[in-house]
């Protein structure tokens, strides 16, 4: 019984010294997208989102984010008829979508990200995509300061057709379509306690 309860006694003590905190925070910054296997070019615009980074380590810290993003890219058409130009067209496709981003410290402020992702697509320009969903897989690098600030960059990849069945029945398109984002922003860290 006794080791019982020094083995209980250990592990309370364990868990009080862990600390887990929770600080809400903001980020944004500027957002470059495109679309695998179209021609044409990326669209260059902005993202922003709130987040709260929940430390369970030294090491770690868990990231829920809801963001907004505008994404899309300008998709350049060419004519079969040698007389009708080529042109370009502007896709938008605007996302509000949910992340869950763990950030490993390797040193001091510098962090290693990775997590998943679900955008729902709220708005596009131009295009119709048949999935008004998207799902992928979030990489990164940052680094906090002490003050709160701190600087990120991230690769965004899609995992769902965004196309699917339409191009594929209209054009007999046998590529996969994929959101593709590089986001370069700031992020600001709130800390509650101060006084």
């Amino acid at each position: 019984m006794k080791k019982i309860f020094l083995l209980a006694f250990a592990i309370v003590s364990l868990s009080v010294s862990a600390q887990v905190t929770v600080r809400p925070g903001v980020r944004g910054g500027f957002v470059t997208s495109d679309v695998t296997d179209i021609n044409g070019t990326n669209r260059n615009d902005f993202y922003v989102g709130t987040f709260l980074a929940i430390k369970l380590a030294k090491w770690y810290k868990l990231q829920p984010e809801i963001a907004y993003s505008r994404q899309g890219m300008k998709a350049r058409y060419t004519s079969f008829d040698p007389a009708v130009s080529s042109m370009d067209v502007n896709w938008d496709l605007d996302y509000v979508g949910l992340t869950i981003n763990n950030k490993f410290y390797v040193f001091r402020g510098l962090n290693l990200q990775i997590g998943p992702y679900l955008d729902f697509l709220v708005n596009s320009k131009n295009i119709n995509p048949n999935s008004d969903a998207d799902t992928g897989l979030n990489l990164g690098i940052g680094y906090d300061f002490k003050n709160g600030l701190g600087v990120e960059l991230r690769f965004r990849g899609g995992l769902i057709d965004i196309f699917e069945d339409e191009f594929d029945e209209d054009y007999y398109d046998e590529y996969t379509h994929l959101n593709g984002a590089i986001q370069i922003g700031v992020t600001y860290t709130f800390d509650l306690k101060k006084k």
